[in-house]
């Protein structure tokens, strides 16, 4: 369903995240829109809103114990928080909302704005917190303006209003890449020591497949403490550094077994296995089979 921007009315949807976060990381549990009007109360309609949502203008402030993304698309306000202070946001600016952290937001009276939400909730959220993705800190965004931005949110909301089999799922998975592409956006966002270690680390493992990397010590020598990078690498790749390092010499493993004559102890040996036995231990661990009967069924066309 498409709705032309514009045509959407104003309207606040709440609802139990019913166990998809438990299945799928993340659960989309609120959506929204709203036009607030130069010189109007806000927030307005607070009627739509539950009472832990809500915050009075002009010394109140909220804690909120989910995220919420809110992207303006017109009009201008301000975000303050504890620890960032007040920062202007205007038409094409996102502000990202944390678990535990005092925040507060208004449009400007002059001008009014309008805003859309999604609030979401889920372990894969955490994750990207503990790895310094999601930073109260650095929670201002400037993707732009274009229908680009506002149509995740009109889906949002139509799958909200029409609900049925699939729609909570589709949901937490649109809410999930809406929320990559802005924090993501490239609009001078600077990524934090930890992501920048795990881009680094990343490339060095493909060009490194035969070296016997200790993830501790790339982690030393990117700069970054270990725990952390573990954290982050496994919440931008969905690995742990270990076991993606592993997955990418099973699939050059793959690519010689399947392309070059080269034996199972000179592919283990070029890969920076100690030895064949162990190559092939991991490879069936991986494929299924030893990697004399995964290149012999790949050539009659019968490989899993």
């Amino acid at each position: 369903m498409h709705i032309e921007i514009g045509d959407v009315s104003d309207s606040a949807i709440y609802f139990p995240d019913g166990g998809t976060s438990a299945v799928w990381g993340a659960a989309v549990t609120a959506c929204g829109h709203a036009r607030t009007a130069p010189g109007e109360p806000y927030p307005p309609r607070p009627g739509e809103h539950p009472g832990d949502h809500l915050f009075w203008l002009p010394r109140g402030g909220r804690i909120l114990d989910g995220y919420q993304l809110l992207y303006v698309s017109a009009g201008k306000g301000v975000f303050e928080t504890a620890s960032a202070g007040a920062v202007e946001v205007g038409a094409g600016s996102a502000f990202l909302l944390l678990p535990g952290v005092w925040h507060r937001y208004a449009p400007d009276p002059a001008t009014g704005w309008v805003e859309w939400f999604v609030e979401l909730r889920g372990p894969a959220l955490e994750r990207l917190r503990e790895a310094g993705v999601l930073r109260s800190e650095s929670s201002v965004f400037h993707p732009g303006l274009g229908a680009e931005w506002v149509e995740p949110f009109e889906t949002l909301l139509a799958l909200a209003r029409e609900g049925g089999v699939g729609a909570r799922e589709e949901m937490s998975t649109l809410g999930m890449h809406l929320l990559a592409r802005i924090v993501f956006s490239r609009t001078g966002r600077e990524p934090s020591p930890e992501e920048r270690a795990v881009r680094q680390a990343e490339a060095r493992m493909r060009e490194s497949l035969g070296e016997p990397l200790k993830i501790a010590a790339l982690a030393r020598e990117m700069g970054v403490e270990f725990d952390r990078f573990r954290r982050c690498f496994k919440a931008l790749t969905g690995l742990p550094p270990k076991q993606y390092l592993l997955q990418l010499r099973m699939r050059r493993a793959e690519e010689l077994l399947s392309r070059t004559g080269r034996s199972v102890t000179e592919i283990a040996a070029e890969l920076g296995f100690n030895s064949a036995f162990h190559f092939s231990a991991a490879f069936k661990m991986h494929s299924g089979l030893a990697p004399a009967l995964w290149r012999s069924a790949r050539m009659t066309g019968n490989a899993p």
